[in-house]
């Protein structure tokens, strides 16, 4: 992952801080905001690409809301990871 794309990923983990409910976090016995962390810290041992699969994996888990820009950030570094390892679709 480009230093571009690292730094949209770690812009991106930061603003989706404290969007969980207290019911999903709750319901899931874990605190959105820790896993959040979680992902920057993988970021910051250069594991990027694992911390982007996290972040998008526990807002599914916790149905954080996204607003529109943070939805197309998910799918622009998710493109750029499918650039990145060569796969192509069709």
């Amino acid at each position: 992952m480009d230093g571009d794309t690292v730094q949209r990923l770690r812009m991106l983990a930061h603003s989706l801080w404290g969007r969980a409910t207290h019911d999903s976090e709750a319901a899931l016995g874990d605190s959105f905001d820790v896993r959040v962390a979680d992902s920057l810290d993988l970021v910051a041992h250069g594991e990027p690409g694992v911390a982007f699969e996290n972040l998008a994996q526990n807002v599914y888990e916790f149905d954080a809301p996204l607003t529109e820009s943070e939805y197309r950030a998910f799918a622009e570094i998710g493109g750029s990871q499918v650039r990145a390892r060569g796969v192509v679709s069709g």
